[in-house]
């Protein structure tokens, strides 16, 4: 046997013996579907920040930012993808791919043809990795396409590998971001680690400040009751305390 073969056969043995240690870590762990779909869901205003505070920030001003936002909440595709493409030029690249990304992504969440779902996921993927200069809000989306989207029986363990990696760079930098703590808190779902998961939504909790959309999804992931009923409590209440402030107004 020659010498490049002898490396060969070692490197593909260690590669395999970290494959089987990951299997066993996760085995009998299971992850629940109900808090993927949650979790799984896109912070759409966190995500599309830099997009916002760009057109905020042109001159003139452009105030089509919020209804972007707004047809996106609504699922309304058509509109959203008709203002994608006006605002696009109005864009960096990295937010033109920042924005193309996000309109992709809640366009293949509506889809019911898991061909098209598919079609579209790679698609706001490619956008997502033009985008990686614009930050943390380019991986959160790249997580959530490799997870909640992409992944599968076969190619699970390599998505985990790559969310891990993304999510380890973008934490030497921004490791107190909420949307990094919620794409932290789905890759953890998805390998069964439910204690992991909910220290990560705590953390994007405290960092949100009470963001309700994060107490959204604390109160959806159903293994959250379990470990953490103070984290529940605190979830609930930032909830009854914007609806209070929310009625006064």
């Amino acid at each position: 046997m020659s010498h490049l073969e002898l490396i060969l056969l070692a490197t593909t043995s260690y590669l395999a013996s970290l494959w089987l240690i990951e299997r066993w870590r996760r085995w009998g762990r299971k992850p629940s579907p109900i808090s993927l779909t949650e979790l799984g869901r896109p912070h759409l205003r966190r995500a599309l920040g830099p997009v916002l505070k760009a057109l905020s920030r042109s001159e003139p001003r452009d105030q089509r930012g919020e209804e972007l936002l707004a047809t996106l909440e609504a699922g309304n595709l058509e509109g959203s993808r008709t203002l994608q493409r006006d605002l696009a030029a109005a864009l960096d690249a990295p937010n033109a791919a920042l924005l193309e990304a996000t309109v992709a992504l809640v366009a293949a969440e509506a889809q019911r043809s898991s061909f098209a779902r598919h079609g579209l996921a790679v698609r706001s993927l490619r956008a997502a990795r033009r985008a990686r200069a614009v930050g943390v809000e380019a991986v959160y989306l790249e997580v959530l396409l490799l997870l909640g989207f992409l992944s599968d029986g076969l190619t699970e363990d390599l998505r985990l590998w790559q969310s891990r990696r993304l999510l380890a760079r973008a934490a030497d930098r921004e490791l107190g971001d909420p949307i990094l703590q919620l794409a932290a808190a789905l890759r953890s779902a998805v390998a069964g680690q439910q204690a992991e998961a909910v220290a990560a939504l705590a953390r994007a909790f405290y960092h949100a400040r009470d963001d309700r959309f994060v107490a959204g999804r604390i109160l959806a992931a159903p293994f959250v009751e379990e470990l953490s009923p103070s984290l529940i409590e605190e979830a609930r209440r930032a909830l009854r305390e914007e609806e209070t402030a929310s009625a006064r107004e």
